[in-house]
């Protein structure tokens, strides 16, 4: 497949950098929330949204930028690390660990929440989970363990293929638009690039060294993939070279020589329709634009910064696929705020 097809067109580049934005706060939208929402998920249709409660998960009904709560389900579990809905359907997925060597990955339907009942309990990880991408029949997860599980349904969810290329902990995955490149992040300073083979087998195409390792990374378009240090606030981009078919990094944004704090989850999301991304790094989230050339050759700059008033950086987030609502929580406000866009 050609990745050119896979992207939105690009406006021309001056005018797309000179088109200014922010996301403006609405206060009146603001909901307290004491619990810690270490990870905050809404679905592609953007009506959906989950965050983790004491022993289960909370939904919401998403309307305009207003929350309606809608159910909460038990889930007793003693942590649950990971939750994720799939690109298309109904689905979602919860990853939970319950005691030594025990992790179980749970798949809910939403469409019974009004009886809530798991279509499957899976379990394979022998330590937690701390990554997980979904596809439409397929997600993948990342684990403690150093493991990547490629999972697929077939009459049932199976655990089809194993990779085992890392020594330590899996810290960050991301999946291109199409599906076929997967990056990983790991403990060990070590980035892998895997492509998926005609035969649908995953393939490490290239281990690339980093001096510290990443929370946060997603691909910005096939060809091109965002990367940053857990302590520092800088922003690599590596893009494809059609010639080695290897992964060259060609640009990053350095926002600050200070070190922040190694704090999980709130991965970046980049939104194609609207060419940001955002990115988290320690108590400031950037939201930065871009402007193409081509699938490779871009131009980008931090168009706004959000700043909270946080010493340990603890801020969880995440956006519609629409880009135009970012919702956040952090631990000073005990609020998930929303915020919407606006063209300045």
């Amino acid at each position: 497949m050609n990745p050119e097809k896979t992207i939105n067109k690009p406006k021309k580049e001056s005018q797309n950098l000179k088109n200014s934005f922010k996301y403006q706060l609405l206060a009146d939208r603001s909901k307290h929330y004491e619990s810690q929402c270490s990870t905050i998920i809404i679905n592609q249709q953007n009506n959906i949204l989950i965050v983790p409660a004491n022993n289960g998960i909370i939904l919401y009904q998403f309307k305009q930028g207003y929350l309606k709560q809608i159910k909460t389900i038990k889930i007793c579990y003693k942590i649950m690390s990971e939750i994720q809905f799939f690109k298309k359907g109904s689905h979602f997925i919860t990853c939970s660990y319950i005691y030594i060597n025990s992790v179980v990955i749970t798949l809910w339907p939403t469409n019974l929440l009004s009886n809530p009942k798991y279509t499957n309990k899976l379990i394979e990880h022998t330590q937690m989970i701390y990554c997980l991408v979904t596809l439409s029949q397929e997600f993948i997860t990342g684990a403690k363990d150093g493991k990547i599980k490629f999972w697929a349904m077939l009459k049932s969810w199976l655990c089809l293929q194993t990779i085992n290329e890392h020594s330590k902990s899996i810290s960050g995955l991301c999946i291109n638009q199409d599906g076929n490149r997967l990056i990983s992040s790991g403990e060990d300073n070590i980035i892998l690039f895997m492509e998926r083979s005609n035969l649908n087998i995953w393939e490490v195409k290239q281990k690339i060294p980093v001096k510290i390792f990443s929370l946060r990374m997603t691909f910005i378009t096939n060809d091109v993939f965002s990367f940053s240090l857990a302590i520092y606030s800088i922003n690599f981009f590596y893009s494809y070279d059609q010639s080695t078919q290897q992964f060259l990094k060609t640009k990053e944004l350095k926002y600050s020589n200070k070190k922040c704090q190694y704090v999980p989850h709130f991965q970046q999301i980049y939104i194609p329709q609207k060419q940001i991304l955002v990115s988290k790094l320690g108590s400031k989230v950037y939201l930065i634009k871009f402007a193409f050339q081509s699938n490779i050759k871009f131009k980008c700059k931090s168009q706004q910064v959000i700043k909270f008033k946080l010493s340990d950086a603890i801020i969880y987030g995440t956006m519609t696929s629409d880009g135009e609502y970012l919702i956040t929580w952090d631990i000073m406000s005990q609020q998930i705020q929303i915020r919407q866009y606006k063209s300045i």
